[in-house]
């Protein structure tokens, strides 16, 4: 109803007169509560700086606004409210008579699953609350896999008295279990690649979040233009799931790019991608900053048979020239990789073959080529409430690399950790990141371990923190880094945040007083596509050093 007054005042502006719009008589909201529920909502600058504002509508909107005035004020209880429309000038008033509300005389609650009842006795009663809570609470039984229930929550009005009494009767019933799972409207992709890129088995619980993450997990294959999960028929406690799709119908996707980062400065990409490649994914990307050229190939297989299991494997080449800023690389590398996730967790083991050319590097780093193989595995742990802003839960996320063939001989482990803590509206995120590099032999020095950046110290620009212990510009052995960071909401979509990032970045062992700190303040905005983040930091000790930070995208 609000998007229809909204849209209906955008149209009306076009062509009537503008009255400012104001409000008397009313107790109970604010009239900044009111402007918001006709739709009448200042930018977000007014939110943070607070100023007074009034909004302008159009003389002919008048009684619509009335009206929805009206039933808003009947929603919030108040049955018997009048609303009347006096002129001023170039001023319209709405003068509110609210009138006794309605008030929950009684609740009467008769369950065998906690709930939660968001209102109590003697308060006003509050239609949406009240649907609210339904809402709500067939949501939860359906995230515990109850859906055999019975549930009949009733609001009993008596008007003359305006009295409510509120009757909730709940049996949760058994768990529901899922007895089979049809896949439909499949024209090229064999069944197989759909039951293993989601979250549900016969036998299983029926679970509303995996359902959610397997809506998700099929769009991200980009074979379909339309997924829809049905779970409604169910005989007793068995449900019948009915996943429908419907396959791309263009299968070759161009995709071109100019962009900016403050890490990377101007970008130029380029990217084709065939979403059906005799049910492969075959991609070329083209890119290029000042910092890297870049040309890759890549063939995505989904659930290959392997060791009596299906796993997704991408084959993988790439040729790049990379700026490190002491030393500039050329390589070309080939590699293979398998994957397999599940809904908490996902993992990858891969080998590769790489040719490495070290050229224009200062004096300190040898120039030489390197010729080797290396085995690679990844493991994540994802406990968190979102994957795009997330406010509570944990994540681990580990890497380990080492060669088996050629120079140089290495060992490279990396960790990566973070925790979540809602407090009240605010949001905590703890982070940490430690590495350590083993070799015998001289390395590439792309190996070691780089600081600074959107994802780690933001006083300092991408790759910018070198081994602080060492007075060559080349990365360190050893890396340990952490980060605070308090969010809080500025506006219904806008967050603010203040941070401290902390780094150790060494080539012998560990040095309590070699480290590097960032303080600062940022912007972020979640999107359907992730969190946009601004970030402005400065090393308070050494305030010649601070970067703003763009990043989109999640914390891993």
């Amino acid at each position: 109803m609000r998007a229809f007054f909204l849209l209906l005042f955008c149209t009306i502006t076009l062509f009537g007169g503008q009255v400012a719009l104001y409000f008397e008589g009313n107790k109970t909201f604010s009239s900044e509560r009111l402007y918001k529920e006709l739709g009448l909502e200042p930018g977000w600058w007014v939110e943070i700086t607070h100023k007074k504002w009034v909004p302008k509508v159009d003389e002919k909107l008048l009684p619509s606004l009335k009206e929805e005035l009206r039933l808003f004020y009947k929603e919030q209880g108040f049955w018997d409210a009048r609303i009347r429309l006096k002129r001023q000038g170039d001023k319209a008033i709405f003068w509110i008579q609210e009138g006794p509300p309605l008030v929950i005389r009684a609740i009467s609650v008769t369950s065998d699953f906690p709930i939660r009842i968001p209102f109590k006795k003697n308060e006003r009663f509050v239609a949406p609350v009240f649907k609210r809570m339904k809402a709500q609470i067939t949501k939860q039984l359906l995230k515990k896999g109850y859906c055999s229930f019975e549930f009949n929550p009733k609001a009993y009005i008596h008007h003359k008295s305006h009295s409510v009494y509120i009757s909730i009767y709940l049996r949760k019933g058994k768990i529901c279990r899922i007895a089979s799972i049809k896949v439909k409207g499949l024209r090229t992709l064999p069944k197989r690649v759909v039951l293993d890129h989601i979250y549900l088995r016969p036998g299983q619980k029926l679970d509303l979040d995996h359902i959610e993450q397997s809506y998700k997990r099929l769009y991200s294959l980009e074979y379909f233009s339309g997924v829809r999960i049905d779970y409604s028929k169910k005989i007793k406690n068995k449900v019948f799931v009915d996943i429908w799709l419907k396959e791309r119908k263009k299968h070759h996707l161009y995709k071109a790019g100019i962009g900016y980062e403050t890490d990377r400065g101007p970008l130029l990409s380029f990217g084709y991608k065939d979403f059906n490649f005799h049910t492969y994914q075959l991609a070329l990307t083209l890119f290029h900053s000042k910092l890297e050229q870049k040309s890759a190939l890549s063939l995505f297989i989904p659930s290959l048979p392997l060791l009596g299991r299906d796993f997704d494997t991408v084959l993988f080449g790439k040729y790049a020239l990379e700026d490190f800023h002491s030393f500039k690389q050329k390589t070309i590398q080939i590699s293979s990789k398998i994957l397999q996730e599940s809904f908490s967790d996902a993992y990858t083991l891969g080998i590769g073959l790489q040719r490495q050319d070290i050229f224009d590097a200062i004096f300190c780093i040898p120039q030489k080529r390197y010729f080797y193989a290396n085995i690679f595995a990844t493991y994540l742990l994802d406990k968190r409430d979102s994957k795009l802003f997330p406010t509570k839960g944990w994540y681990i996320a580990s890497r380990l690399e080492t060669s088996f063939f050629g120079d140089p001989n290495y060992l490279k482990m990396e960790a990566k950790g973070g925790l979540y803590l809602s407090l009240s509206r605010a949001i905590v995120l703890l982070k940490a990141h430690i590495g350590q590099l083993f070799s015998s032999s001289s390395v590439p020095p792309s190996l070691f371990f780089l600081a600074g950046g959107a994802q780690s110290n933001r006083a300092y620009g991408y790759h910018t923190i070198y081994a602080l212990d060492s007075p060559c510009q080349i990365g360190g052995n050893a890396l340990n880094e952490g980060s605070v960071e308090l969010r809080y909401p500025l506006t219904k979509s806008l967050y603010g945040a203040l941070f401290w990032d902390r780094t150790y970045l060494t080539r012998s062992r560990l040095n309590l007083n070699d480290h590097v700190d960032a303080l600062g303040a940022g912007i972020l905005y979640p999107s359907t596509i992730g969190t946009l983040k601004a970030y402005m930091g400065i090393d308070p000790f050494h305030p010649s050093h601070h970067a703003l930070s763009l990043y989109i995208g999640a914390v891993f």
